[in-house]
């Protein structure tokens, strides 16, 4: 069987490094070259360890091919395989991550709500520790979900004309489209239409024209639905106020910093002229977030990660088990099989396996009690295919007696988390040959674990709605 790890962040940058000292070898994006022209560049920047390490080489061409960024045209001979543009992109960001590595100058950012994410940003060149700093921190919370936005509106875009190029129709543009246009028309038009230069207002002109906006705005408005939105204008003027501030430390140092050049002139006035200082180099790439791009390698490392979190925090076997039937039962067995023994160790990892199979087995049947099998679960008699599906579950290892303790963690159809004389009848109704009295006492040990799972989740879920209203304070 395969053994690996998940791709983590750091395996993520030696692959840029990689990237970096492979396509740096070609002068030109169509020019084909030779094994060992590679091969040698990977041995001046120290990736190969020794000139007879060809099959190192060999292996790192293979992952470059795979991803698609070269391909292999002959016998020892590769080429590029991105266009023109693309490859002249690519180069820039090479060179922007080539120039600053090791200065921890590469930020990676999310956007989006407590629990979600629309998009990831990554920034080249930008220092780490930007959120250290609260007037940086301040800016870039207020650009990011402007980003965000725009991104998310010019994603629309693309999607409408595609929409139009398919079906040769002018298909109306949507509402969010419009939406943020509408929320970018005063920006655009102060920024760039007015102005000396039509280059839009100087910064102290602007804050004055915000503040006289913000000032002539509503307390709220009247929405179509007929209902009062509040524009909650105390905390705009709240973010006008930290933005007067940075803008008065602004001044201040431009201020100083004129003064300072006025008595340097003064003192000498002829000086040579400085030179042009070293140009700063920027870039930043706006992906939509990588469960959407790639579903399957984003799981298996999320849930790795919340594993090894679980394990990092003492919890216990059934709370991780029971934690396991949110992903994809392949993902879940893979990522157990691979990672599971370095994670709990083979002795704990045998018990995590056998309670996730029993747990997992009761969310399909669980599952089953609905339409069309059961449109009415409660009232309708057992349909004969549940009967012979638990039978199959049973001949897989399982017992009857595990599949009722177990059942209060299903997350099917019906939620038997919470005891109800629904639920016991319908249990009685499932495993028709154990005394009722017995199903009861193991359906209501099963319900005292899955609680446990239960006051674990909300815990979670207070602490991360706890430090999100912290962070907004």
């Amino acid at each position: 069987m395969a053994r690996g790890r998940p791709v983590h962040e750091k395996d993520l940058k030696k692959k840029q490094v990689i990237m970096d000292s492979v396509l740096a070898v070609w002068p030109e994006n169509q020019q084909v070259i030779h094994f060992m022209e590679i091969h040698q560049a990977l041995l001046e920047k120290g990736l190969v360890a020794n000139e007879i390490d060809r099959y190192k080489t060999d292996r790192l061409l293979k992952w470059l091919i795979k991803d698609g960024y070269i391909e292999k045209v002959d016998r020892g001979k590769y080429k590029i395989t991105v266009k023109p543009d693309e490859f002249k992109l690519f180069d820039y960001l090479q060179k922007i991550r080539s120039h600053y590595r090791g200065d921890n100058l590469n930020f990676n950012s999310r956007t989006g709500g407590t629990l979600w994410a629309s998009n990831e940003t990554y920034h080249l060149g930008m220092p780490e520790e930007i959120c250290e700093h609260p007037d940086a921190n301040f800016c870039l919370q207020i650009l990011s979900i402007r980003l965000d936005r725009i991104f998310q509106a010019l994603k629309s875009v693309s999607q409408t004309l595609k929409m139009r190029r398919d079906t040769d129709e002018r298909i109306p543009l949507p509402p969010e489209i419009v939406r943020q246009v509408l929320t970018e028309i005063v920006p655009f038009h102060i920024e760039s239409k007015i102005g000396p230069d039509r280059d839009g207002l100087y910064y102290t002109d602007l804050h004055e024209v915000i503040g006289q906006i913000i000032h002539e705005l509503p307390e709220s408005v009247e929405t179509q639905e007929g209902w009062s939105s509040s524009l909650e204008k105390d905390r705009l003027d709240e973010y006008y106020q930290i933005i007067s501030k940075f803008l008065k430390e602004t001044e201040e140092h431009l201020d100083k910093k004129r003064e300072e050049d006025r008595i340097e002139w003064e003192k000498n006035p002829v000086r040579e002229v400085p030179l042009r200082p070293e140009r700063y180099h920027y870039a930043m790439i706006i992906t939509e977030p990588e469960y959407l791009i790639d579903e399957i390698a984003h799981e298996k490392r999320q849930l790795y990660e919340e594993i090894e979190e679980l394990v990092k925090e003492g919890i216990d076997d059934i709370i991780i088990a029971a934690s396991l039937p949110l992903y994809d039962p392949d993902i879940t067995r893979d990522v157990l099989s691979k990672y599971g023994t370095r994670l709990f160790g083979r002795k704990r990892l045998k018990s995590i396996k056998n309670l996730y199979e029993k747990i997992w087995a009761c969310h399909v049947i669980s599952s089953w009690l609905n339409f069309p099998l059961m449109p009415n679960r409660y009232e309708n008699e057992v349909h004969p295919e549940i009967f012979e599906g638990i039978s199959n579950v049973i001949e897989l290892g399982h017992t009857e007696e595990e599949l009722i303790r177990y059942m209060a963690h299903s997350r099917g159809s019906v939620n038997f988390s919470s005891p109800t004389k629904k639920k016991m009848n319908l249990l009685y109704k499932l495993f028709p040959n154990l005394p009722k009295d017995k199903i009861n006492m193991l359906y209501l040990e099963g319900v005292k674990e899955a609680r446990k799972y239960s006051d674990y989740v909300w815990k979670e879920l207070k602490q991360t709605f706890d430090n999100h209203l912290r962070e907004k304070q």
